[in-house]
């Protein structure tokens, strides 16, 4: 189905859904500064082909979900849990299984320990937990990623988070500049607010728990 906009948790989110309601429902949750875009279609069908009913959806601040002035989000991952727990809640779900990637493992963590009733299963994509025994991002990588953009010049925006993206990739040869290119123009032309979703979250690091 087409997007749709849905009010949880007193906020206006987007949400977008793939199969048949009757099937075991999966919630992907993305990371920070991306919007659901991020799930790919074709993976979120392919998933629904199998027998599942797939969710995904912007978190606020990015996408077309509701945005804050940058830099002063004022909401942590305690109330992106109950967004995502408020989009079940609205589809009439009582228990998903959720995939969180990277800092939404936040998400994941606290809806996992806070309302094991509303999970069927946890899987966490490219997250940490912050702890140190856990190995740190790769040399280097600050170096590969390129000075923040004007947030009114499109163009560079989109050649920030591909560059951002690209330096993330490490040098794999399946990194695909022109797909992510593409992905990218389309974020950046449907976000509400570029500027809000490219400011990192503080507030949530501080009182919602650590980032993925």
């Amino acid at each position: 189905m087409s997007e749709q906009l849905i009010r949880a948790n007193e906020v206006d989110l987007c949400i977008e859904t793939f199969g048949d309601r009757s099937d075991p429902p999966i919630l992907l949750i993305m990371g920070a500064a991306a919007s659901m875009l991020w799930w790919d279609a074709e993976l979120c069908e392919r998933v629904a082909a199998r027998g599942r009913f797939v969710i995904r959806y912007d978190n606020r601040d990015t996408g077309r979900s509701t945005h804050y002035p940058p830099g002063s989000p004022g909401y942590s991952f305690t109330d992106l849990t109950e967004d995502a727990l408020g989009i079940l809640s609205e589809l009439g779900i009582e228990r998903a299984h959720l995939v969180c990637r990277s800092w939404s493992g936040g998400i994941g963590l606290i809806a996992g320990v806070d309302h094991p009733d509303r999970i069927a299963t946890l899987t966490f994509v490219c997250t940490s937990t912050g702890d140190a025994s856990l190995p740190p991002p790769s040399d280097g990588l600050a170096e590969q990623t390129p000075a923040a953009p004007d947030p009114a010049d499109q163009a560079a925006v989109v050649n920030f988070v591909v560059g951002s993206a690209k330096g993330y990739s490490n040098g794999s040869p399946y990194f695909d500049e022109t797909a992510t290119r593409s992905l990218v123009e389309a974020d950046v032309a449907r976000a509400q607010n570029i500027a809000s979703t490219l400011t990192p979250d503080l507030t949530c690091v501080v009182t919602g728990g650590s980032p993925g």
